[in-house]
């Protein structure tokens, strides 16, 4: 029973550790702390397109 809920703390320090980063990166989007540098990437797509080329 003691290696049970030894096992099952292991578990969830190693999925945390895991999916920390996931879960810093989650937060700021759903935040939209990030916002901006969406809309940069999403300008920067939209202005970096070739121009007309004449045939």
């Amino acid at each position: 029973m003691i290696w049970l809920i030894g096992l099952i703390l292991f578990l969830q320090a190693s999925f945390y550790w895991l999916f920390k980063p996931l879960l810093e990166v989650g937060t700021s989007f759903f935040e939209f702390r990030l916002l901006w540098i969406f809309l940069v990437i999403i300008g920067g797509l939209l202005f970096a397109g070739q121009a007309k080329i004449d045939s």
